[in-house]
C-alpha cells in the first residue's frame, strides 16, 4: 500500500477567532505557562491575561505553544476555551483525522522541524509559516483510525501506569512520613511506637526515640565525586562538601 505525503497546511489550518477575556474563567484557559512540557498535556491555570481579548479555541482543536519549541508543549483539547496569543490554534480539515493528526505532531520529529525554522536565541519562536511546511504521511481515512486507536489505547494505558506509579509514591510518602518523622514506626508489638507510649529523648533536632542518634552523613557513605570516570577515582574520595 502506497501512501502519499503532504504538508500540514494542506490538512490543517490556523484559528485566529478571537473572544473577550471576561468571558474566560482559570478552568478553561489555555497558557504556554500551564501547558505542560514533553508532551504532558494541560494543568490548571493560576491566572488569566490582562489583554482585552484572547484566541478561542474549542474541543478537538490542537494547542502548541509557540514559544520555546524545544519544551514540547501540545494538547489535543477536549474541551473549549480560551488560549493566550503566544499558543497556535490548529483544525484539522476532513482530509484528516483529528487523533492521527495530533500523534504526528505529539513527536520529537514535529518538534526538531519547528526548531529548525525557529527565529529568535534566548527565547526562540516557532515561524508559523514553516511549520505549516510540516510533512506527514496521509492514509486512507480509514487508516488513520485504526492507527489512532491504537495509540489512543496505549495513550490510557500509559496514563493508567503514571497514575498507580503516582499513587504509590504518594504512599511510600506518607509511610516515610509517619515512620520517621511522627515516629509512629511498628514497634515490638505491631503497634504505633510513639502514640503506643514508646520512649522519647531530647536531641539537637527534638525528641527523637530511645536508641536512636543523630548522625552525618559522612558517618554512613562514602562519598567518590567521579567526575565521570570509570571506574571511580579513589583519590577523589570525600571531595565533595558535605555536613
Amino acid at each position: 500500500m502506497r501512501f502519499k505525503y503532504v504538508r500540514l497546511g494542506d490538512v490543517a489550518i490556523y484559528l485566529k477567532e478571537k473572544i473577550y477575556t471576561n468571558k474566560i474563567r482559570l478552568n478553561n484557559y489555555v497558557s504556554t505557562e500551564n501547558l505542560k512540557p514533553d508532551i504532558g498535556g494541560v494543568d490548571s491555570s493560576n491566572k488569566l491575561p490582562t489583554t482585552k481579548m484572547i484566541t478561542k479555541f474549542n474541543k478537538w482543536n490542537i494547542l502548541i505553544s509557540n514559544i520555546r519549541p524545544y519544551f514540547k508543549k501540545i494538547w489535543l483539547a477536549d474541551w473549549s476555551g480560551g488560549c493566550s496569543n503566544d499558543v497556535l490554534v490548529l483544525k484539522a480539515t476532513d482530509k484528516i483525522n483529528i487523533f492521527y493528526l495530533y500523534y504526528n505532531l505529539a513527536c520529537d520529529r514535529f518538534f526538531d522541524f519547528v526548531m529548525a525554522g525557529a527565529k529568535g536565541t534566548k527565547m526562540p519562536r516557532g515561524d508559523k509559516d514553516h511549520i505549516m511546511k510540516y510533512e506527514l504521511m496521509l492514509p486512507s481515512i480509514d487508516c488513520q483510525k485504526f492507527i489512532a486507536n491504537i495509540l489512543s489505547t496505549l495513550d490510557q494505558k500509559i496514563q493508567i501506569n503514571s497514575k498507580i506509579n503516582q499513587n504509590l509514591e504518594a504512599t511510600a510518602q506518607a509511610i516515610f512520613k509517619h515512620w520517621f518523622v511522627d515516629f509512629e514506626f511498628p514497634n515490638e508489638e505491631g503497634k504505633p511506637y510513639k502514640s503506643s507510649g514508646g520512649e522519647m529523648v531530647k536531641s539537637e533536632i527534638g525528641m527523637i526515640p530511645k536508641r536512636w542518634r543523630l548522625c552525618r552523613l559522612k558517618e554512613l557513605v562514602d562519598i567518590i565525586d567521579n567526575r565521570g570516570k570509570t571506574p571511580p577515582q579513589e583519590k577523589n574520595k570525600n571531595t565533595i562538601p558535605y555536613n
